[in-house]
């Protein structure tokens, strides 16, 4: 499946077009396409030889100020002085690897957290966006089973082989991958005065629904925060909340960021759902239950032999522990005869396994 990038393809220089720049900018574009890789781009058919940056604007070798608005990699503008006496600092401190022991990295990462919400209390620390993502979007395809990505129409997420194949801002020299669908830009253009949020997730549920037909199961969809290689489209703010929802709902993840248990989220969700209900949260979850009452789950008609939750409990409550069943023998649970075991039947007496298949 091969792409165009009417940005990437249309805003770059080509040799060709060296014979028109003035002899030092011609003498500086050979020299760099003698020693760089081809896939490296030029931006511009006059390329612009910058020399240096400060705050939110470059310097040309001419002395020319430019309001930089197209650099992708400084984030707190160029040559931030604090910036620059942190890493200052550090490179003439140490610098290694994370297997050590090290304040630092310990002290940075909990002033990250500090600053984030509740649910996300880890960090993974890579040098690139390209890392960054490749790792986010396994972490959704081992999450969810899936394989299939979602992305804008001119997003560029990485130069990894995982990412490149999901970053048709590339062009047309790297094709996207089979698994990957595209959506346009969130563009209030586009949607053409309908709701922007909901229009975009309509979209995204089109290429959701798509992947399914061709028997792809879907994992992530992947967009940086302001859609800059689309054109940046910021607004209005929250307007991927459907979109983000439709994501969940299909069994995916948002640009690698997934769900973890949080018991008190849970139970603020029932609070306000149940309120004026004469629902007691505690007493469906957390109380203890007598032998003979009816389990919540007691209409399902396969897994775990209801006896042997019993026993299996009591034997918690007196911190009693088992051995690994795969070594030390079936505990006749009547969940699982993949390990060797031929037993199925539970303490009960009921038939558990195999399973059988109720058609819907």
């Amino acid at each position: 499946m091969v792409t165009r990038s009417t940005i990437m393809d249309t805003n770059s220089f080509r040799p060709d077009m060296a014979q028109a720049l003035p002899a030092p900018l011609r003498a500086l574009a050979e020299r760099r396409e003698r020693v760089l890789g081809p896939s490296y781009r030029l931006f511009y058919r006059e390329p612009v030889h910058v020399v240096r940056g400060e705050g939110a604007h470059l310097f040309d070798a001419d002395g020319v100020q430019y309001l930089d608005v197209y650099n992708n990699v400084a984030s707190v503008g160029h040559c931030h002085p604090r910036v620059v006496a942190a890493m200052t600092q550090q490179a003439s401190t140490l610098n290694t690897h994370t297997r050590y022991l090290h304040e630092a990295i310990v002290r940075y990462s909990e002033d990250l957290l500090s600053t984030m919400p509740d649910a996300i209390d880890k960090i993974m620390f890579l040098c690139t966006g390209s890392e960054a993502n490749d790792l986010a979007v396994r972490v959704a395809q081992a999450y969810t089973g899936g394989t299939g990505v979602i992305v804008t129409s001119e997003a560029y997420h990485g130069n990894t082989q995982l990412t490149s194949a999901f970053s048709p801002a590339l062009g047309t020299a790297q094709p996207l991958g089979t698994e990957v669908r595209t959506v346009p830009a969130p563009d209030p253009s586009l949607a053409a005065g309908a709701d922007l949020g909901e229009w975009f997730a309509a979209r995204v549920a089109e290429q959701i629904a798509d992947l399914e037909r061709h028997g792809i199961r879907f994992a992530a969809f992947v967009a940086d925060s302001i859609f800059s290689s689309d054109g940046v489209f910021p607004d209005p703010a929250g307007f991927l909340a459907p979109t983000i929802e439709l994501v969940h709902r299909a069994g995916g993840v948002f640009d690698g960021w997934s769900e973890h248990f949080d018991y008190q989220r849970w139970v603020d969700a029932a609070a306000s759902e149940l309120a004026g209900s004469g629902v007691d949260l505690a007493w469906y979850t957390t109380r203890e239950r007598g032998r003979d009452e009816v389990l919540p789950w007691e209409h399902l008609d396969g897994g775990l032999d209801r006896e042997w939750l019993w026993y299996d409990w009591q034997d918690a409550l007196a911190e009693a522990g088992q051995e690994d069943c795969r070594w030390s023998g079936c505990y006749d649970c009547g969940v699982c005869t993949s390990l060797g075991s031929e037993t199925q039947i539970g303490p009960s007496g009921k038939h558990l396994l195999p399973l059988t298949v109720v058609p819907r």
